[in-house]
């Protein structure tokens, strides 16, 4: 992250190093100043790390381009919208929020909970390991946001649980639902309700 300070001020997408490990992967925004940077990214995360939006909450009205890239938005403000606008540039595309209805999941907490215990631990942390996903000290929108990272539905934080918890599971959709239940005890409900998306689409 000690580049963001090293360049010169900008927002600038570029075709990733082809001869860089393919498992470096992963973008990162510093909270202190906004500023944001990636490497070997594809498109639709450039996407998600411009708009603050997760990929299940994307329409794509328009083809995004293949391959993967590096990316950085280091200017003094409004780092986000400067990105937004080297995605309008670059690859001629633009985001617009609006409400549609769609198949969301809603994360409820069963009554009574099952073995709900509040984070004994230090510092929040996420981490995985030997097929293993470990949440430490998080609050249950972090929860709620994994759910949608592995499921890829929108998920919708209908708890109302105050505080921070642990949580283990294995790397599966079904192991993370099974832990959350059984350690937790809030499961996932299917049901259909408006929410703000983001729709993808050609720059006019």
């Amino acid at each position: 992250m000690s580049v963001l300070d090293r360049v010169p001020a900008q927002a600038t997408i570029l075709p990733a190093v082809p001869s860089r490990d393919p498992n470096v992967n992963s973008w990162r925004g510093r909270p202190g100043d906004g500023k944001i940077m990636g490497l070997n990214d594809s498109a639709t995360e450039i996407l998600s790390a411009a708009y603050g939006v997760p990929t299940a909450r994307m329409i794509f009205l328009a083809p995004l381009p293949e391959g993967k890239y590096d990316f950085i938005s280091n200017v003094p403000r409004n780092q986000r919208q400067a990105l937004q606008q080297a995605i309008k540039k670059t690859f001629g595309l633009v985001g617009n929020y609006q409400s549609i209805g769609t198949n969301v999941l809603e994360l409820v907490a069963r009554k009574p909970a099952i073995g709900l215990k509040q984070s004994a631990s230090g510092g929040p942390d996420f981490s995985g390991a030997d097929g293993s996903v470990w949440l430490s000290n998080q609050p249950i929108s972090s929860l709620a946001y994994f759910n949608e990272f592995f499921i890829g539905t929108p998920v919708e934080n209908r708890t109302r649980l105050k505080g921070y918890y642990d949580l283990k599971w294995d790397s599966t959709t079904n192991g993370l639902e099974q832990a959350e239940l059984e350690n937790l005890g809030v499961e996932l409900v299917p049901t259909n309700l408006p929410i703000k998306m983001l729709l993808v689409e050609k720059a006019r």
